[in-house]
């Protein structure tokens, strides 16, 4: 059994586990694919076997902050 949270801080990822809806899996090994989550909140799939990011799965909101004037009526 490999340990899943060491493959993911080799790939600079925090592990969150297989998905619930789908599994996905990996086209050249066969391996299950898991999530994993970067410094910047972007969520990857990645393979615990061939030890690679395959691809985004979620990227975060660009957050704009609308800055108003208050009202002197």
């Amino acid at each position: 059994m490999a340990n899943f949270r060491k493959i993911a801080i080799k790939l600079g990822l925090e592990d969150m586990g297989k998905t619930k809806f789908e599994e996905m899996i990996h086209d050249t090994c066969g391996q299950t694919l898991r999530f994993g989550k970067d410094k910047d909140n972007y969520i990857w799939s990645y393979c615990p076997r061939c030890q690679i990011k395959i691809m985004t799965i979620l990227m975060p909101r660009f957050s704009f902050r609308i800055k108003l004037s208050s009202c002197n009526d």
